[in-house]
């Protein structure tokens, strides 16, 4: 009776420390925020868990631990956070949720929205009809069929079930943008050659045949060209963005 009574009591103190070690450990949002937690945490919701995010507002404390933390942890780039005071939570967690889980057509243009308020470049990949809004709304979308009517509003398609694609499609667009740039410094660095030729000739007082002409052009066409060909992309995905301004640091030191 003694052991079955002292193995009773064991039992009870089990349960209530386990009891209290579950008290001790859960945490409201507000706690969970403010102990730094969420920074080694990666959210999941539901379109329930969405819109309550949507509705509740972020308090002055929480947005400026959270705004802090951004700080702290992207490596280029500015904080993304709105900064003003009627934010609500899911403005503010919208960059640590991973998960969007039974979302609405509607739910999913907010979250498109969101991201590109804060910001950022989103795409967007769906296979239905329900996801037509967000492809369409999104700054790049893609269909992963071409059997839906995703494709009507989506810019890219793919045959192949799978995001990976997106992939080869940031790859393109990559190339597609350095050619781009590769044009432009195309034309003026032959321009500015052409010039400095040209001023060099009537500086020595040099007269220069029509054919002469003719063959400086067709060199200097050529030799261009044949030097773009030789440049071609890279294997693989480096993390930084490319420039997107003509008149940027790295372009201009690279004409000049």
């Amino acid at each position: 009776a003694g052991a079955a009574a002292a193995a009773g009591e064991s039992t009870t103190a089990a349960a209530t420390s386990a009891a209290a070690a579950e008290e001790e450990y859960t945490f409201s949002t507000e706690e969970l925020v403010l102990s730094r937690l969420f920074e080694w945490c990666e959210l999941a919701v539901t379109q329930r868990a969405w819109e309550w995010l949507l509705q509740t507002q972020c308090s002055p404390d929480l947005r400026k631990v959270l705004l802090g933390s951004r700080q702290a942890t992207l490596k280029k780039g500015k904080a993304l956070s709105s900064g003003k005071g009627d934010s609500s939570l899911a403005w503010e967690l919208l960059t640590s949720i991973r998960i969007f889980a039974r979302a609405t057509p509607t739910g999913k243009i907010s979250v498109v929205e969101g991201l590109m308020s804060q910001g950022l470049i989103t795409s967007m990949s769906g296979d239905g009809g329900n996801d037509s809004g967000a492809l369409r709304t999104a700054h790049v979308g893609m269909a992963l069929s071409s059997a839906t009517s995703a494709t009507v509003v989506a810019p890219f398609t793919t045959n192949r079930a799978s995001v990976a694609p997106i992939v080869d499609l940031l790859r393109e667009g990559r190339a597609a943008l350095a050619t781009s740039f590769a044009g432009y410094k195309y034309c003026i660095h032959y321009g500015l050659l052409n010039s400095v030729f040209k001023f060099l000739v009537y500086w020595f007082g040099v007269g220069q045949p029509m054919t002469a002409r003719y063959l400086q052009d067709l060199v200097g066409f050529l030799s261009f060209s044949w030097a773009i060909s030789l440049s071609r992309p890279a294997s693989d995905l480096v993390g930084d963005r490319p420039t997107s301004s003509l008149f940027s640091l790295v372009t201009v030191s690279s004409v000049v």
